[in-house]
């Protein structure tokens, strides 16, 4: 099962996105950044305007990981969250 369903029952979007980048963080270090950029990327998804910027930092920070573990260029997500921290 894909994480997003595991804690979509929780109904709270806000937790959502904690506990994926928490198991994204858990992925980079086990050496799975595929799977950790697969689960911030899902975490990005579940981001709206009431998002506090903190949580929308704390996504970006684990996929710029994920990324650099895996040698990749940022991309269209990183560049998302990025500019919506700078507004």
């Amino acid at each position: 099962l894909r994480a997003a369903e595991l804690v979509a029952g929780l109904g709270e979007p806000a937790w959502q996105v904690f506990l994926m980048v928490r198991a994204a963080r858990a992925h980079v270090a086990l050496d799975a950044p595929g799977k950790a950029e697969a689960l911030a990327k899902e975490a990005a998804e579940l981001l709206s305007e009431d998002t506090p910027l903190s949580i929308v930092a704390r996504v970006l920070d684990v996929l710029t990981k994920a990324l650099d573990a895996q040698g990749k260029s940022p991309d269209a997500t990183v560049k998302t969250l990025t500019a919506w921290l700078r507004d």
